[in-house]
């Protein structure tokens, strides 16, 4: 398992420690290599995800990576945008890719007397 470098910069070409996963199996990988693999396998883009993206996708290594996040509130703390990709073709029969952000919805108000559900917990005294 891998994730893309945030940058298309030259600096940041072939595979590199990731240290933001804190595990020394998970690596970064540049545009160079998502280039050469989509050559090499007849791709014009790939689509990943399970990795948190506050905007819900982003768009790197020159076009050829996105990097999807269906997940609106994830964190619970913050509130992020989830994506959605619609794949539909052109008028010259190329299939195009159009992403469609979800907006975060505001997080509810915590109250002691509440339950995970936001459900008023009901208050039982023993007899």
């Amino acid at each position: 398992w891998s994730d893309p470098s945030d940058s298309d910069h030259v600096m940041y070409k072939g595979v590199h420690e990731n240290p933001d996963r804190g595990d020394e199996k998970v690596h970064l990988f540049g545009p160079d290599v998502t280039e050469e693999f989509c050559t090499r396998e007849g791709l014009n883009i790939i689509i990943r995800s399970h990795q948190y993206v506050p905007q819900g996708y982003k768009v790197m290594h020159g076009g050829h990576m996105i990097t999807l996040f269906s997940a609106r509130n994830y964190v619970g703390q913050d509130e992020n945008d989830c994506a959605l990709l619609l794949l539909a073709p052109d008028r010259n029969g190329h299939l195009r890719v159009h992403p469609k952000t979800l907006l975060a919805l505001p997080l509810p108000v915590e109250d002691e007397d509440e339950d995970d559900l936001g459900l008023e917990v009901p208050c039982y005294s023993a007899p």
